[in-house]
């Protein structure tokens, strides 16, 4: 396998550990007492959307052959991966308190992973570019 392909690889599972990750072991705030629950539950679920869906588009950049399409879905993935940065606290409101499991935890992941996925994918979109204009 090639370091692009291997690239393409990595591009499919790290938006799955995010997914999979702010549900799990980087989780938001757990319920309140009566049973509801805070601001950063609704981020915690925006954020495994947003890992779903980049799943998404890095499987189908994974399968699709057309050049440009791939470019598209790249750059949909950079505007994505970005959100998912700034989901938590700049976008959506979480608790109000610095010292919550949201604030410790799950930001600095969705951050991290964020990023990663950012870095990534426009590696990846360089790339392409490089291999169309040949």
């Amino acid at each position: 396998m090639n370091k692009r392909g291997l690239l393409q690889w990595i591009l499919v599972a790290a938006p799955a550990v995010l997914a999979i990750g702010v549900m799990t072991v980087f989780r938001a705030c757990s319920a309140k007492e009566d049973g509801t629950w805070m601001h950063c539950h609704e981020v915690q679920t925006a954020l495994a959307f947003t890992g779903v869906i980049l799943t998404l588009i890095s499987v189908a950049a994974l399968l699709i052959s057309s050049a440009g399409v791939c470019i598209l879905l790249r750059l949909a993935g950079i505007a994505a991966a970005v959100i998912a940065v700034l989901l938590p606290g700049t976008l959506m409101k979480m608790c109000m308190m610095d010292t919550m499991r949201c604030y410790a935890v799950m930001r600095p992941f969705a951050w991290i992973m964020g990023a990663l996925i950012a870095l990534l994918s426009l590696l990846d979109l360089t790339g392409r570019i490089r291999q169309k204009t040949k």
